[in-house]
């Protein structure tokens, strides 16, 4: 009996370890689960900040293209208003000989101007831009006036 007592208190003891080793093991897969879950959470996070960055960074390159275009575009028209005030140089000159041809070299630059939408509103980021851009429009439709009524008077 004493054999069986000692066999059944081993079988005890061993159930008990057993028990314990059990839920040691629940514990610890339930920290792992609870971590696994936390780690989700921390790359759901992640995730989206990561697409919110992405969006934002778009959205600046979006930005940098429309802005480099439209610098692109405010350059071209400096040129323009240039060889406009040339072009109104060059036809002061004609005018002094020819004035019905220099009227034609007016219009087709009016026309030009039209044409290109050179307004003086395209350049209200730089004062001196806008400055220029207006003497040279109003030179030039000055300049038409002038022209028309010179040829009236002939």
């Amino acid at each position: 009996m004493i054999k069986v007592r000692k066999m059944e208190s081993a079988f005890q003891e061993y159930a008990v370890a057993q028990r314990e080793n059990h839920q040691a093991t629940m514990r610890g897969l339930q920290a792992i689960a609870e971590l696994q879950v936390a780690s989700f959470y921390m790359l759901r996070k992640m995730d989206a900040k990561l697409s919110t960055l992405s969006e934002v960074a778009w959205d600046i390159s979006n930005y940098l293209q429309r802005k480099e275009k439209k610098d692109e575009f405010l350059g071209d028209l400096r040129l323009v208003i240039r060889a406009m005030n040339t072009a109104l140089d060059e036809i002061a000159i004609i005018a002094e000989t020819n004035l019905e041809y220099a009227t034609l070299q007016v219009e087709v630059v009016l026309a030009l101007a039209e044409k290109h939408d050179v307004k003086i509103e395209h350049f209200k980021h730089s004062h001196e831009d806008m400055d220029r851009a207006e003497e040279v429009l109003k030179r030039l439709n000055s300049t038409h006036r002038d022209y028309l009524q010179r040829l009236e008077e002939m």
